[in-house]
């Protein structure tokens, strides 16, 4: 029986597949399930344009969530000790340059994505980076509705 309930109202999309709301937490599980096999990024994004990503193959996988308040933040998820190390996440189009304590399972992109599906909210048990200086430029304008579903990176 699939689990249905969406409290968050949350949309979810696989990238270079279509848009859907989901119906439940069964439709995310399926959707990390496909990013194991294609290399792709799953999306979860809340009506506020706050959204939580995760991409990768191979067993190596990368979490990262945008919050569209005031201030604007950019984070990462990883494990404890924080590294400077980096390695490479086989995704789509190439590869993704991360920190090795960035480096996540799997089981980790269920439970992260999961969590924040269920309750709106990035789950405590990893360190969350902020990245947001890192970013060029200021945050885009979130007046377009479609955005951040539609395309990445967001519209100029």
């Amino acid at each position: 029986m699939r689990r249905r309930g969406n409290p968050h109202g949350m949309k979810l999309k696989v990238f270079t597949e279509l848009e859907y709301e989901a119906t439940g937490i069964d439709d995310l599980l399926e959707a990390i399930d496909r990013i194991n096999i294609h290399r792709w990024f799953v999306i979860v994004a809340k009506p506020s344009h706050d959204y939580m990503q995760a991409g990768g193959s191979n067993g190596l996988y990368t979490v990262e969530a945008r919050d569209w308040g005031e201030p604007f933040c950019h984070v990462v998820a990883g494990n404890e000790p924080l590294t400077v190390d980096t390695t490479k996440i086989p995704i789509c189009d190439g590869n993704l340059e991360v920190r090795t304590s960035e480096v996540l399972t799997i089981a980790d992109v269920r439970k992260i994505l999961g969590a924040y599906f269920l309750t709106g909210i990035r789950p405590e048990g990893y360190f969350w980076r902020d990245v947001t200086a890192g970013l060029l430029g200021p945050p885009p304008s979130t007046s377009n509705s479609e955005w951040p579903l539609d395309e990445y990176p967001p519209p100029a």
